[in-house]
């Protein structure tokens, strides 16, 4: 007999969640043009990378969650895409090093 004062567990149930890549094979992702510009002093060195890249291919995704409670389950899929991969863009970057050499 249970005892009412006692609060009983809830059957919290599972949720279970797998997203996989919708393509297959091998794409370039991207193509980049850079200039690595390099300048040396007596001890230091300092360098200089612009960087253009241009992409080709997004990388699109979806999830499956499995909802199970009580011996019911629910399945819903959905576009698990980033909004940045759904909205590439070209972009230009520098990469700045300086060198101290001792």
């Amino acid at each position: 007999m249970k005892n009412p004062q006692i609060k009983q567990p809830i059957n919290a149930g599972t949720l279970q969640s797998t997203t996989t890549v919708d393509q297959k094979g091998f794409k370039f992702l991207d193509m980049e043009l850079s200039l690595p510009i390099s300048y040396d002093l007596e001890n230091w060195n300092i360098s200089l990378t612009p960087t253009f890249a241009k992409p080709f291919n997004k990388i699109t995704t979806t999830s499956v969650n499995t909802i199970s409670l009580n011996g019911a389950s629910n399945k819903v899929t959905v576009n698990s895409t980033p909004y940045s991969e759904n909205h590439l863009a070209t972009i230009f970057f520098l990469d700045l090093g300086i060198t101290y050499k001792f």
